[in-house]
């Protein structure tokens, strides 16, 4: 008998081991992964990352949990106390981390009479839950939940893990923290509210849906009453200021949305592309981005007046004109502002960057480029509007370019006068002067990074597809006497830590002569400033100004690049699928009037100067019929800008003399 009870007692004694080491590895399973917070430093929200401007607007904020960590000293004590009062006024009082008899009251409600699993709910217990376990109702979140928050209690003070809650917490609307939720609901930083905000974001995070003041301002109110008598039972304050604040209405001030929805897109799939999504959703980079937001502004108001005048006039139906607008400083490349289309929420496709369309006649600024730095052109000269012909080297044809709209040769004219009436023959002869393959060069010298027909002269016309970015750019390197840069729209990048991971400012590259910027300069200025030029509807814009009118072939896409002394800013207009605009639709009705708008509230915030010349150029007063210098007393001379060795050195027959039309297709 002895014997056996011997040998029970073994057989109890080896269940007892074997289910304490059962109880033991399933604690263990249990509590494997729990992280060991044990200080601070270990506290790594996801934080947004948040694009500002110079002056310190936020205009972009990228984000899984829209939050902002603030220092405890920011955050006021009215909504400290609030806090206390709603969730947990013993919070300070309590040793541990969690409220045991909750969680017996908690246990016995869901194993006894079958309620749902909760109860101990402190706010300690609620930081572990925020972020650091799932959400999910089980009896395993729970003991995991108790046992990291003793040990954060153990290892952090009350006012670092308030700390953490108040910056942790959820409060809707995909807002996490104080800071985020009082900007988003009041339009204010959380050092700025009142007893009454205070109120109320703290009765949010129970259910921050139901108590959403935008959604449900009603049970936001009875909510905020809540606290507010939880306060001035726990002394907080007085039953007067409890029916003061009770009386007022509840008040929000939503932020409203920043400009630039497609300027932002861009930035985004940089910063996407340079640091990964976790860090970009997650990491709180701070980024310094170039965007204007007066001008930014601006734009998307040209670009919709713009796009409700073609509408009105052709009534396109269910499918509309799209357009895209980009503004270059050209100083330091900054991008000033950025419209890629009509609406951004129906669709983010970006055309100032993303599409690629032919430029048409806006290209001709690079064509005018090659002509004057070969020195085979200048601008006096006089140059042939006459039918001429062409071979495309791809193909083998014969190829006859046209001016616009079957416009009349007009002969003999100056070279600022073709270019600002935009004829293409004379454009197809400059190109076959210096060769499609200079002009493709200049122009990728300039700022154009796409492909371009570098074989054929029908380079010339602006058959090449570039962006609407890359054209303005390029534009921009004439404004910058002759410097070639990229353009900026991400300026500075920090991180969460304070470390600047990127500032580079824009590393200028010499693309054509200054001279030879300058010349082309004085050329484009004809196109706004000539009575017969295709931008002349510009001319009563403070100036001087300067720029180029587009239309591709079938009115498929309409553009005018421009720019003054301190900005360089381009439209684009057309269908995304590449449909005619509409007989008449050129670069000068239909995307000129955009660059006008733009261009009248860009001026008056940045008034134009006058172009600087270099130091070397060389003026000269020139007869215009023969290109030739004027002589005394000529009352038809005019003055043109000339790169040194270039000018002219005959000078023309006095008025009233007999002369033949000379016909000069060089400078000398």
């Amino acid at each position: 008998m002895a014997r056996r009870r011997q040998r029970v007692a073994r057989l109890f004694g080896a269940l007892a081991l074997l289910a304490a080491a059962a109880g033991g590895a399933s604690l263990w399973w249990t509590c494997r992964d729990l992280p060991r917070f044990t200080s601070l430093v270990d506290y790594e929200p996801r934080e947004a990352t948040r694009l500002f401007t110079l002056d310190g607007r936020q205009v972009g904020a990228f984000f899984h949990e829209d939050r902002t960590v603030v220092p405890m000293e920011k955050i006021p004590a009215v909504l400290k106390r609030a806090v206390l009062s709603a969730e947990d006024k013993d919070f300070y009082r309590r040793a541990g981390g969690v409220s045991l008899t909750g969680i017996a009251r908690g246990f016995i409600k869901h194993y006894l009479l079958g309620g749902r699993l909760e109860g101990g709910s402190t706010i300690t217990a609620q930081v572990v839950k925020t972020f650091l376990l799932s959400p999910e109702k089980t009896l395993r979140r729970k003991i995991r939940e108790a046992i990291l928050a003793e040990r954060i209690g153990a290892h952090l003070s009350k006012d670092e893990i308030l700390w953490l809650y108040l910056n942790q917490i959820c409060f809707g609307h995909q807002r996490f923290g104080v800071e985020e939720a009082s900007r988003y609901y009041f339009g204010r930083h959380v050092w700025e509210i009142d007893l009454g905000q205070a109120a109320m974001l703290a009765g949010m995070p129970q259910a921050p849906q139901a108590y959403s003041p935008l959604h449900h301002p009603q049970a936001a109110k009875r909510r905020q009453l809540y606290v507010l008598h939880r306060m001035m039972e726990d002394g907080v304050i007085t039953a007067a200021q409890e029916q003061e604040w009770a009386a007022r209405p509840l008040e929000t001030h939503k932020a409203e949305e920043p400009p630039g929805p497609y300027y932002a897109e861009d930035v985004r799939r940089y910063l996407e592309a340079r640091y990964g999504p976790a860090r970009l959703y997650e990491g709180g980079l701070q980024v310094e981005v170039g965007m204007d937001p007066e001008l930014q502004e601006a734009a998307e108001a040209a670009v919709a007046k713009g796009l409700a005048a073609i509408e009105s006039r052709h009534r396109y139906g269910a499918i509309l004109p799209e357009a895209a607008f980009a503004v270059i400083d050209p100083a330091d490349r900054r991008v000033l502002a950025l419209v890629g289309g009509s609406d951004f929420k129906k669709t983010p496709f970006d055309r100032a960057t993303q599409a690629r369309r032919q430029p048409g006649s806006a290209f001709k600024a690079f064509v005018y480029s090659a002509a004057i730095e070969s020195g085979k052109f200048t601008a006096a000269s006089v140059v042939l509007d006459a039918p001429v012909l062409a071979r495309d080297p791809a193909t083998g044809r014969e190829w006859k370019p046209r001016n616009d709209e079957g416009e009349l040769f007009e002969g003999p004219m100056p070279l600022a006068t073709a270019l600002a009436r935009s004829k293409n023959t004379v454009s197809v002869e400059l190109t076959q002067a210096v060769g499609p393959k200079a002009v493709a060069d200049m122009a990728h010298r300039m700022g154009i990074v796409s492909d371009l027909p570098a074989d054929s002269p029908t380079i010339a016309l602006g058959t090449g597809s570039v962006s609407l970015l890359e054209l303005v750019n390029g534009y921009a390197t004439l404004d910058a006497g002759g410097q070639d840069a990229e353009p900026r729209m991400v300026l500075r990048v920090t991180g969460r830590d304070g470390k600047v991971l990127e500032d580079d400012p824009a590393a200028a590259r010499p693309a054509l002569r200054p001279e030879v910027a300058y010349v082309v300069t004085s050329l484009l200025e004809a196109v706004i400033s000539d009575p017969t030029g295709t931008g002349y509807r510009a001319h009563a814009l403070p100036g001087p100004l300067a720029g180029k009118t587009g239309t591709p072939s079938d009115f498929r896409d309409a553009w005018f690049v421009g720019y003054s002394s301190s900005l360089v800013a381009g439209a684009w207009v057309g269908f995304d699928d590449h449909r005619p605009l509409g007989a008449g639709e050129q670069g000068a009705r239909a995307a000129l009037p955009i660059w006008i708008e733009f261009m009248r509230a860009a001026l008056a915030l940045h008034p134009p100067g006058p172009f600087a010349p270099p130091p070397s150029i060389v003026m000269a007063r020139i007869d215009p019929t023969t290109g030739k210098l004027a002589p005394p007393g000529d009352p038809d001379a005019i003055s043109e800008p000339f790169v040194p060795g270039t000018q002219p050195t005959q000078t023309a027959a006095p008025p009233g003399a007999e002369h033949g039309k000379d016909l000069f297709l060089g400078g000398g």
